[in-house]
Protein backbone atom coordinates (compact mmCIF):
# COMPACT_ATOMS: atom_id res chain seq x y z
CA UNK A 1 0.00 0.00 0.00
CA UNK A 2 1.05 3.58 -0.61
CA UNK A 3 1.00 5.43 2.72
CA UNK A 4 1.47 9.17 3.09
CA UNK A 5 2.65 10.60 6.41
CA UNK A 6 2.25 14.31 7.20
CA UNK A 7 4.18 16.27 9.80
CA UNK A 8 2.54 19.59 10.74
CA UNK A 9 4.88 20.54 13.60
CA UNK A 10 5.95 24.19 13.66
CA UNK A 11 9.74 23.96 13.76
CA UNK A 12 10.35 27.66 14.22
CA UNK A 13 10.81 27.36 17.98
CA UNK A 14 11.15 23.63 18.69
CA UNK A 15 14.26 22.66 16.75
CA UNK A 16 14.75 22.31 13.03
CA UNK A 17 15.00 18.59 12.47
CA UNK A 18 12.93 15.66 11.21
CA UNK A 19 9.97 14.36 13.19
CA UNK A 20 11.50 11.35 14.94
CA UNK A 21 8.15 9.57 15.40
CA UNK A 22 7.27 9.80 11.70
CA UNK A 23 10.80 8.72 10.78
CA UNK A 24 10.44 5.63 12.99
CA UNK A 25 7.00 4.83 11.55
CA UNK A 26 8.35 5.23 8.02
CA UNK A 27 11.19 2.83 8.69
CA UNK A 28 8.85 0.26 10.18
CA UNK A 29 6.29 0.46 7.36
CA UNK A 30 8.89 0.29 4.58
CA UNK A 31 10.58 -2.66 6.27
CA UNK A 32 7.20 -4.42 6.13
CA UNK A 33 6.76 -3.88 2.41
CA UNK A 34 4.77 -0.64 2.18
CA UNK A 35 5.62 2.41 0.05
CA UNK A 36 5.81 5.53 2.18
CA UNK A 37 5.96 9.23 1.34
CA UNK A 38 6.52 12.02 3.87
CA UNK A 39 5.37 15.63 3.73
CA UNK A 40 6.91 18.10 6.19
CA UNK A 41 4.41 20.95 5.92
CA UNK A 42 6.76 23.44 7.56
CA UNK A 43 9.38 23.00 4.84
CA UNK A 44 7.29 21.97 1.84
CA UNK A 45 7.00 24.37 -1.09
CA UNK A 46 3.80 24.50 -3.13
CA UNK A 47 5.18 22.08 -5.71
CA UNK A 48 5.97 19.49 -3.05
CA UNK A 49 2.54 19.84 -1.50
CA UNK A 50 0.93 19.48 -4.93
CA UNK A 51 2.89 16.29 -5.64
CA UNK A 52 1.85 14.83 -2.29
CA UNK A 53 -1.81 15.71 -2.82
CA UNK A 54 -1.68 14.28 -6.33
CA UNK A 55 -0.48 10.85 -5.19
CA UNK A 56 -2.74 7.81 -4.94
CA UNK A 57 -2.47 7.20 -1.22
CA UNK A 58 -4.27 4.24 0.29
CA UNK A 59 -3.92 5.82 3.74
CA UNK A 60 -2.67 9.16 5.03
CA UNK A 61 -1.41 9.59 8.58
CA UNK A 62 -1.10 13.00 10.25
CA UNK A 63 1.04 13.48 13.34
CA UNK A 64 0.29 16.47 15.57
CA UNK A 65 0.76 17.76 19.06
CA UNK A 66 -2.07 19.66 20.70
CA UNK A 67 -0.26 22.89 19.77
CA UNK A 68 -0.40 21.90 16.07
CA UNK A 69 -3.76 20.10 16.00
CA UNK A 70 -5.67 22.89 14.24
CA UNK A 71 -3.05 22.90 11.48
CA UNK A 72 -3.39 19.13 11.29
CA UNK A 73 -7.14 19.42 10.87
CA UNK A 74 -6.74 21.84 7.99
CA UNK A 75 -4.30 19.41 6.41
CA UNK A 76 -6.81 16.56 6.88
CA UNK A 77 -9.55 18.55 5.13
CA UNK A 78 -7.29 19.28 2.16
CA UNK A 79 -5.97 15.72 1.91
CA UNK A 80 -9.47 14.28 2.08
CA UNK A 81 -10.76 16.69 -0.56
CA UNK A 82 -7.88 16.12 -2.96
CA UNK A 83 -7.13 12.41 -2.51
CA UNK A 84 -10.17 10.82 -0.87
CA UNK A 85 -7.78 8.71 1.22
CA UNK A 86 -8.79 7.64 4.73
CA UNK A 87 -7.14 9.80 7.40
CA UNK A 88 -5.57 8.48 10.59
CA UNK A 89 -4.33 10.87 13.29
CA UNK A 90 -1.43 10.03 15.57
CA UNK A 91 1.12 11.82 17.70
CA UNK A 92 0.81 13.39 21.16
CA UNK A 93 -2.61 14.97 20.61
CA UNK A 94 -4.24 11.67 19.67
CA UNK A 95 -2.96 10.14 22.90
CA UNK A 96 -4.34 12.88 25.15
CA UNK A 97 -7.57 13.60 23.26
CA UNK A 98 -8.48 10.00 22.31
CA UNK A 99 -12.10 9.78 21.09
CA UNK A 100 -12.47 13.58 20.84
CA UNK A 101 -10.49 13.53 17.60
CA UNK A 102 -13.16 11.54 15.78
CA UNK A 103 -15.65 14.33 16.37
CA UNK A 104 -13.96 15.80 13.29
CA UNK A 105 -15.71 14.44 10.16
CA UNK A 106 -12.56 14.34 8.03
CA UNK A 107 -10.73 12.11 10.51
CA UNK A 108 -11.47 8.42 10.02
CA UNK A 109 -9.16 6.82 12.58
CA UNK A 110 -6.78 7.71 15.37
CA UNK A 111 -3.94 5.81 17.03
CA UNK A 112 -2.80 6.43 20.58
CA UNK A 113 0.42 5.29 22.22
CA UNK A 114 3.21 3.74 20.18
CA UNK A 115 2.19 3.76 16.56
CA UNK A 116 4.25 1.15 14.69
CA UNK A 117 2.18 -1.97 15.28
CA UNK A 118 -1.32 -0.36 15.15
CA UNK A 119 -0.50 1.61 11.99
CA UNK A 120 0.88 -1.44 10.23
CA UNK A 121 -2.21 -3.42 11.26
CA UNK A 122 -4.54 -0.71 9.95
CA UNK A 123 -2.63 -0.39 6.66
CA UNK A 124 -2.69 -4.11 6.02
CA UNK A 125 -6.39 -4.32 6.83
CA UNK A 126 -7.25 -1.39 4.52
CA UNK A 127 -5.13 -2.91 1.75
CA UNK A 128 -7.53 -5.85 1.75
CA UNK A 129 -10.78 -4.01 2.51
CA UNK A 130 -11.32 -0.27 2.01
CA UNK A 131 -14.36 -0.35 4.33
CA UNK A 132 -13.52 -2.93 7.00
CA UNK A 133 -16.12 -4.19 9.44
CA UNK A 134 -16.01 -3.05 13.06
CA UNK A 135 -15.20 -6.59 14.18
CA UNK A 136 -11.93 -6.48 12.23
CA UNK A 137 -11.04 -2.99 13.41
CA UNK A 138 -11.56 -4.07 17.01
CA UNK A 139 -8.66 -6.49 16.58
CA UNK A 140 -6.16 -3.61 16.27
CA UNK A 141 -5.06 -2.50 19.73
CA UNK A 142 -4.35 1.21 20.08
CA UNK A 143 -6.87 2.12 17.36
CA UNK A 144 -9.81 4.53 17.67
CA UNK A 145 -12.58 4.33 15.07
CA UNK A 146 -16.28 4.86 14.42
CA UNK A 147 -18.86 2.10 14.55
CA UNK A 148 -21.97 3.85 13.30
CA UNK A 149 -22.58 6.74 15.70
CA UNK A 150 -20.33 5.27 18.38
CA UNK A 151 -16.62 5.97 18.79
CA UNK A 152 -14.69 2.87 19.82
CA UNK A 153 -11.40 3.13 21.73
CA UNK A 154 -9.64 -0.21 21.53
CA UNK A 155 -7.42 -1.48 24.36
CA UNK A 156 -3.86 -0.11 24.28
CA UNK A 157 -1.19 -1.74 22.17
CA UNK A 158 1.54 -3.39 24.22
CA UNK A 159 4.85 -1.56 24.10
CA UNK A 160 7.75 -2.59 21.90
CA UNK A 161 9.88 -4.44 24.44
CA UNK A 162 13.20 -4.17 22.58
CA UNK A 163 13.64 -0.96 20.63
CA UNK A 164 16.83 -2.29 19.05
CA UNK A 165 14.70 -4.71 17.01
CA UNK A 166 13.03 -1.83 15.17
CA UNK A 167 14.53 -0.82 11.81
CA UNK A 168 16.44 2.45 11.70
CA UNK A 169 14.25 5.49 10.96
CA UNK A 170 13.73 6.21 7.24
CA UNK A 171 15.34 9.65 7.17
CA UNK A 172 15.85 9.37 3.39
CA UNK A 173 12.14 10.20 2.99
CA UNK A 174 12.62 13.62 4.61
CA UNK A 175 14.01 16.87 3.14
CA UNK A 176 17.18 16.39 5.15
CA UNK A 177 18.99 19.22 3.37
CA UNK A 178 16.50 21.66 4.89
CA UNK A 179 17.21 20.68 8.48
CA UNK A 180 19.96 22.33 10.53
CA UNK A 181 19.97 19.49 13.07
CA UNK A 182 19.82 15.72 13.24
CA UNK A 183 17.08 14.61 15.67
CA UNK A 184 17.12 11.19 17.29
CA UNK A 185 15.44 9.40 20.17
CA UNK A 186 17.30 7.02 22.47
CA UNK A 187 14.44 5.91 24.74
CA UNK A 188 10.67 5.95 25.12
CA UNK A 189 8.44 6.52 28.10
CA UNK A 190 9.04 8.05 31.51
CA UNK A 191 8.64 6.35 34.92
CA UNK A 192 7.96 9.57 36.77
CA UNK A 193 4.53 11.04 37.44
CA UNK A 194 4.90 14.80 37.13
CA UNK A 195 1.39 16.20 37.31
CA UNK A 196 1.90 18.60 34.38
CA UNK A 197 3.38 16.06 31.96
CA UNK A 198 1.44 14.02 29.38
CA UNK A 199 4.31 11.63 28.67
CA UNK A 200 2.60 8.81 30.55
CA UNK A 201 -0.56 9.20 28.48
CA UNK A 202 1.42 9.32 25.25
CA UNK A 203 3.97 6.52 25.59
CA UNK A 204 3.42 5.03 29.02
CA UNK A 205 5.28 5.07 32.30
CA UNK A 206 7.67 2.23 31.53
CA UNK A 207 11.04 3.56 30.38
CA UNK A 208 12.44 1.47 27.52
CA UNK A 209 15.89 2.37 26.21
CA UNK A 210 17.85 1.65 23.08
CA UNK A 211 21.36 0.31 23.46
CA UNK A 212 24.25 2.77 23.12
CA UNK A 213 25.58 0.72 20.22
CA UNK A 214 22.34 1.07 18.25
CA UNK A 215 22.15 4.81 18.96
CA UNK A 216 25.67 5.39 17.67
CA UNK A 217 24.92 3.26 14.61
CA UNK A 218 22.04 5.61 13.78
CA UNK A 219 24.25 8.68 14.26
CA UNK A 220 26.90 7.22 11.98
CA UNK A 221 24.27 6.58 9.28
CA UNK A 222 23.00 10.15 9.58
CA UNK A 223 26.50 11.59 9.22
CA UNK A 224 27.36 9.30 6.30
CA UNK A 225 24.15 9.96 4.36
CA UNK A 226 23.36 13.58 5.24
CA UNK A 227 26.49 15.20 6.60
CA UNK A 228 27.65 16.26 10.03
CA UNK A 229 25.18 18.40 11.97
CA UNK A 230 24.38 18.93 15.64
CA UNK A 231 22.66 15.84 16.99
CA UNK A 232 19.64 16.64 19.18
CA UNK A 233 18.32 13.93 21.51
CA UNK A 234 14.59 14.41 22.02
CA UNK A 235 13.92 11.89 24.82
CA UNK A 236 11.53 12.66 27.63
CA UNK A 237 14.03 11.14 30.09
CA UNK A 238 17.57 10.66 28.80
CA UNK A 239 19.73 9.98 31.84
CA UNK A 240 17.60 7.59 33.88
CA UNK A 241 20.36 4.97 33.47
CA UNK A 242 23.63 6.75 34.23
CA UNK A 243 25.78 3.83 33.09
CA UNK A 244 24.00 3.73 29.72
CA UNK A 245 24.85 7.40 29.20
CA UNK A 246 28.49 6.73 30.05
CA UNK A 247 28.63 3.81 27.61
CA UNK A 248 27.08 5.96 24.89
CA UNK A 249 29.68 8.69 25.44
CA UNK A 250 32.57 6.23 25.47
CA UNK A 251 31.48 4.75 22.14
CA UNK A 252 31.25 8.23 20.63
CA UNK A 253 34.81 8.87 21.79
CA UNK A 254 36.05 5.48 20.53
CA UNK A 255 34.53 6.07 17.09
CA UNK A 256 36.02 9.59 17.01
CA UNK A 257 32.93 11.01 15.33
CA UNK A 258 33.68 14.57 16.39
CA UNK A 259 30.02 15.56 16.68
CA UNK A 260 28.26 18.15 18.78
CA UNK A 261 25.13 16.93 20.53
CA UNK A 262 22.59 18.28 22.96
CA UNK A 263 19.41 17.42 24.82
CA UNK A 264 16.14 19.06 23.83
CA UNK A 265 14.26 18.11 26.98
CA UNK A 266 16.86 18.60 29.65
CA UNK A 267 18.64 16.49 32.23
CA UNK A 268 17.39 15.13 35.54
CA UNK A 269 19.59 16.60 38.25
CA UNK A 270 19.15 13.61 40.56
CA UNK A 271 20.50 11.17 37.94
CA UNK A 272 23.94 12.67 37.47
CA UNK A 273 27.45 12.06 38.63
CA UNK A 274 30.66 13.87 37.78
CA UNK A 275 32.05 11.09 35.59
CA UNK A 276 28.91 11.02 33.46
CA UNK A 277 28.94 14.79 33.00
CA UNK A 278 32.65 14.83 32.12
CA UNK A 279 32.16 12.06 29.55
CA UNK A 280 29.22 13.92 28.05
CA UNK A 281 31.35 17.03 27.64
CA UNK A 282 34.31 15.12 26.21
CA UNK A 283 32.08 13.34 23.67
CA UNK A 284 30.62 16.58 22.34
CA UNK A 285 27.56 17.40 24.48
CA UNK A 286 27.40 21.17 24.52
CA UNK A 287 24.02 22.13 25.95
CA UNK A 288 21.18 21.03 28.19
CA UNK A 289 19.02 22.49 30.89
CA UNK A 290 17.52 21.35 34.16
CA UNK A 291 13.80 21.24 34.76
CA UNK A 292 13.66 22.66 38.27
CA UNK A 293 9.95 23.72 38.13
CA UNK A 294 9.88 24.93 41.76
CA UNK A 295 12.27 25.47 44.65
CA UNK A 296 9.50 25.02 47.21
CA UNK A 297 9.68 21.54 48.82
CA UNK A 298 5.91 21.34 49.23
CA UNK A 299 5.26 22.14 45.57
CA UNK A 300 7.93 19.67 44.40
CA UNK A 301 6.22 16.98 46.44
CA UNK A 302 2.75 17.82 45.13
CA UNK A 303 3.82 17.79 41.50
CA UNK A 304 5.46 14.35 42.03
CA UNK A 305 8.71 15.52 40.52
CA UNK A 306 10.62 12.77 42.29
CA UNK A 307 13.41 15.18 43.27
CA UNK A 308 14.18 17.31 46.30
CA UNK A 309 15.61 20.79 46.17
CA UNK A 310 18.79 19.29 47.67
CA UNK A 311 19.01 16.88 44.71
CA UNK A 312 18.67 19.78 42.32
CA UNK A 313 21.29 21.95 44.07
CA UNK A 314 23.71 19.02 44.09
CA UNK A 315 23.13 18.44 40.38
CA UNK A 316 23.75 22.11 39.59
CA UNK A 317 27.04 22.01 41.51
CA UNK A 318 28.17 18.91 39.59
CA UNK A 319 27.26 20.42 36.24
CA UNK A 320 29.27 23.54 37.02
CA UNK A 321 32.17 21.39 38.21
CA UNK A 322 32.12 19.58 34.86
CA UNK A 323 32.55 22.92 33.09
CA UNK A 324 29.04 23.53 31.80
CA UNK A 325 26.91 26.64 31.92
CA UNK A 326 23.75 25.84 33.86
CA UNK A 327 20.24 26.91 32.90
CA UNK A 328 17.05 26.03 34.72
CA UNK A 329 13.36 26.23 33.93
CA UNK A 330 10.61 27.10 36.39
CA UNK A 331 6.83 26.89 36.24
CA UNK A 332 4.16 29.22 37.58
CA UNK A 333 0.92 27.72 38.82
CA UNK A 334 1.39 24.04 39.63
CA UNK A 335 -0.56 22.51 42.55
CA UNK A 336 0.55 24.13 45.79
CA UNK A 337 1.96 27.20 44.06
CA UNK A 338 1.26 30.70 45.31
CA UNK A 339 2.87 34.03 44.61
CA UNK A 340 5.13 33.42 47.61
CA UNK A 341 6.33 29.97 46.47
CA UNK A 342 7.11 31.32 42.99
CA UNK A 343 9.16 34.17 44.44
CA UNK A 344 10.98 31.57 46.54
CA UNK A 345 11.90 29.77 43.30
CA UNK A 346 13.32 32.97 41.85
CA UNK A 347 15.41 33.52 44.97
CA UNK A 348 16.76 29.99 44.57
CA UNK A 349 17.66 30.70 40.94
CA UNK A 350 19.62 33.78 42.02
CA UNK A 351 21.36 31.89 44.83
CA UNK A 352 22.54 29.23 42.37
CA UNK A 353 23.91 31.83 39.93
CA UNK A 354 22.18 30.13 37.00
CA UNK A 355 23.38 31.17 33.55
CA UNK A 356 19.88 30.98 32.09
CA UNK A 357 16.43 31.11 33.68
CA UNK A 358 13.30 30.14 31.76
CA UNK A 359 9.84 30.69 33.21
CA UNK A 360 6.54 29.26 31.97
CA UNK A 361 2.95 29.25 33.08
CA UNK A 362 1.75 25.73 33.87
CA UNK A 363 -0.28 24.45 30.90
CA UNK A 364 -2.77 21.61 31.62
CA UNK A 365 -3.70 18.96 29.08
CA UNK A 366 -6.27 16.14 29.20
CA UNK A 367 -5.12 12.86 30.74
CA UNK A 368 -2.74 14.68 33.08
CA UNK A 369 -3.16 15.15 36.80
CA UNK A 370 -2.80 18.89 36.34
CA UNK A 371 -5.92 18.89 34.15
CA UNK A 372 -7.82 16.98 36.84
CA UNK A 373 -6.51 19.39 39.48
CA UNK A 374 -7.84 22.41 37.57
CA UNK A 375 -11.22 20.76 37.02
CA UNK A 376 -11.54 19.97 40.74
CA UNK A 377 -9.85 22.93 42.40
CA UNK A 378 -9.54 25.75 39.89
CA UNK A 379 -11.08 27.62 37.03
CA UNK A 380 -10.06 27.62 33.35
CA UNK A 381 -9.49 31.09 31.92
CA UNK A 382 -9.17 29.58 28.44
CA UNK A 383 -11.15 26.53 27.38
CA UNK A 384 -9.73 25.21 24.09
CA UNK A 385 -6.47 23.47 24.93
CA UNK A 386 -5.63 23.06 21.22
CA UNK A 387 -5.07 26.82 21.23
CA UNK A 388 -2.84 26.81 24.30
CA UNK A 389 0.76 27.86 23.80
CA UNK A 390 3.69 27.01 26.04
CA UNK A 391 4.94 30.59 25.67
CA UNK A 392 1.75 32.29 26.87
CA UNK A 393 2.45 35.37 28.96
CA UNK A 394 -1.10 35.03 30.35
CA UNK A 395 -2.16 32.12 32.59
CA UNK A 396 -4.76 29.68 31.27
CA UNK A 397 -6.26 28.86 34.68
CA UNK A 398 -6.43 30.12 38.24
CA UNK A 399 -7.11 28.72 41.71
CA UNK A 400 -8.49 30.39 44.86
CA UNK A 401 -5.05 30.46 46.48
CA UNK A 402 -3.33 31.64 43.29
CA UNK A 403 -5.70 33.90 41.32
CA UNK A 404 -4.99 35.30 37.89
CA UNK A 405 -3.79 38.64 39.24
CA UNK A 406 -1.11 36.94 41.37
CA UNK A 407 -0.03 34.76 38.44
CA UNK A 408 0.37 37.82 36.24
CA UNK A 409 2.39 39.50 39.01
CA UNK A 410 4.58 36.37 39.32
CA UNK A 411 5.32 36.50 35.61
CA UNK A 412 6.08 40.22 35.85
CA UNK A 413 8.38 39.53 38.79
CA UNK A 414 10.28 37.05 36.66
CA UNK A 415 10.74 39.71 34.00
CA UNK A 416 12.12 42.12 36.55
CA UNK A 417 14.29 39.57 38.35
CA UNK A 418 15.98 38.16 35.25
CA UNK A 419 16.20 41.15 32.89
CA UNK A 420 18.77 39.84 30.39
CA UNK A 421 17.86 36.21 29.87
CA UNK A 422 15.42 36.37 26.98
CA UNK A 423 17.15 38.78 24.64
CA UNK A 424 20.57 37.45 25.56
CA UNK A 425 20.12 33.74 25.02
CA UNK A 426 16.79 32.48 23.81
CA UNK A 427 14.85 34.87 21.62
CA UNK A 428 17.43 35.35 18.89
CA UNK A 429 17.28 31.83 17.48
CA UNK A 430 13.47 31.57 17.23
CA UNK A 431 13.27 35.00 15.59
CA UNK A 432 15.96 34.00 13.10
CA UNK A 433 13.92 30.94 12.24
CA UNK A 434 10.82 33.04 11.66
CA UNK A 435 12.85 35.22 9.30
CA UNK A 436 13.95 32.14 7.36
CA UNK A 437 10.37 30.85 7.27
CA UNK A 438 9.15 34.21 5.96
CA UNK A 439 11.79 34.32 3.23
CA UNK A 440 11.08 30.75 2.19
CA UNK A 441 7.33 31.38 1.92
CA UNK A 442 7.95 34.64 0.10
CA UNK A 443 9.98 32.73 -2.47
CA UNK A 444 7.63 29.78 -2.82
CA UNK A 445 4.17 31.24 -2.26
CA UNK A 446 4.29 34.95 -2.82
CA UNK A 447 3.94 38.05 -0.67
CA UNK A 448 0.37 37.51 0.51
CA UNK A 449 0.94 33.95 1.73
CA UNK A 450 4.22 34.88 3.41
CA UNK A 451 2.60 37.72 5.34
CA UNK A 452 -0.51 35.73 6.24
CA UNK A 453 1.31 32.56 7.34
CA UNK A 454 4.43 34.02 8.92
CA UNK A 455 4.45 37.78 9.05
CA UNK A 456 1.80 38.38 11.70
CA UNK A 457 3.28 35.83 14.06
CA UNK A 458 6.77 37.15 13.40
CA UNK A 459 5.65 40.64 14.37
CA UNK A 460 4.05 39.23 17.49
CA UNK A 461 7.38 37.62 18.41
CA UNK A 462 9.26 40.87 17.86
CA UNK A 463 6.85 42.74 20.12
CA UNK A 464 7.05 39.97 22.71
CA UNK A 465 10.85 40.08 22.63
CA UNK A 466 10.75 43.82 23.23
CA UNK A 467 8.43 43.41 26.21
CA UNK A 468 9.57 40.16 27.76
CA UNK A 469 12.74 39.14 29.49
CA UNK A 470 11.67 35.54 30.05
CA UNK A 471 13.25 32.64 28.18
CA UNK A 472 11.26 30.80 25.57
CA UNK A 473 12.85 27.40 25.35
CA UNK A 474 10.82 24.23 25.44
CA UNK A 475 10.58 23.38 29.16
CA UNK A 476 12.46 20.21 30.09
CA UNK A 477 10.29 17.19 30.82
CA UNK A 478 10.55 15.13 33.95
Amino acid sequence: MQIGLVDVMDKSSSGNGPNVAIAALSGYLTANGHEVGVLDVFHAAREEQARFLGSAWGLVGISASSFDFQVGLRAAVEVKKRTGAPIVFGGPHASVAREEILAQPDVDYAIYGEGEIPLLGLAELLAKDRRPQAARLKEINGLIFRDGQDVIVNPPQSRVADLDTLPLPAYRLFPMEKYSEHHITTSRGCPFSCVFCASGAILGKKWIARSPERIVEEIECLIRDFGKKTVVIVDDTFNLDVERVKRFCRILLERNLGISWLLMAGLRADRTDLEMLQLMKASGCRDFGIGIESADPGVLKRIAKGETIEDIARGIALIKQAGYRVSGSFMIGNPGDTLETVKRSFEFAKSQALDGVFVYHAIPFPNTKLWEFVEQHGHFLRSDYTNFDKHFAEPVFETPEFPRSDRVEAYRTAQETFPDVSLGRSDRLPIARYVRAFVRRLRDEGVRAAVQRTGSFFMKRLKSAARSRIGTRVPPAA
